[in-house]
């Protein structure tokens, strides 16, 4: 019988105190986050009066769309990432030595939460150009706009992750050696047979 999938909190748990192992306190400060953040406050601090102007909404709407439409791109990108991670994590093999070591609900667990900030990330960036129609005040849209900048630059980060997740993944399986072709030998070179 299956057991069921752990579910995020209690892996996000199990990862937190394999960090904690590691890296002491450190592992409960969310840097990334709290960079982003910092980055999009002091972005949205330093834009121009004359950028939330209404006479100047074309310009407003179009670095909305603009980032709405990297951050399309970039949830692409982490969707592309996840089927070569995904293809990588259901190989016998390895699927059958996560599961021995009790890695592969931390595997899974990352993949859940980069596609969660690549979602949300294009999620509020639909929200914030949706809510340009939208007569509010001053405050509201430099948070809004604060908010879209911190949550692209953490997808960002993120999307990296993946990528590097998905490399480091395919290193390893290029160097395991399955039982499918263990009676395999390399072919020699003509410079190897002219010596032998």
């Amino acid at each position: 019988m299956t057991p069921p999938k752990p579910s995020y909190a209690s892996t996000l748990a199990k990862a937190l105190a394999i960090s904690a192992d590691r890296h002491g306190m450190r592992a409960y400060v969310p840097t990334y986050v709290l960079l982003s953040i910092g980055v999009g406050g002091f972005t949205s601090w330093f834009v121009p009066q004359a950028f939330w102007v209404d006479s100047n909404w074309g310009a407003s709407v179009a670095a909305f769309v603009g980032v709405l439409t990297f951050n399309g791109i970039l949830l692409a990108v982490g969707w592309n990432a996840f089927s070569r991670i995904y293809e990588a994590l259901g190989s016998k093999s390895f699927s059958s030595f996560l599961r021995k070591h009790n890695l592969l609900d931390l595997h899974l667990m990352f993949i859940e939460t980069v596609h969660y900030s690549l979602t949300l990330s294009a999620g509020f960036s639909l929200f914030a150009l949706l809510a340009l129609l939208v007569q509010l005040p001053l405050w509201i849209d430099q948070s809004i706009f604060a908010f879209v900048i911190a949550t692209t630059l953490y997808s960002i980060i993120q999307a990296m992750r993946a990528i590097g997740m998905m490399n480091a993944l395919t290193w390893e399986l290029a160097h395991t050696e399955s039982d499918e072709y263990r009676g395999l030998r390399a072919v020699a070179s003509p410079q190897e047979k002219s010596r032998n």
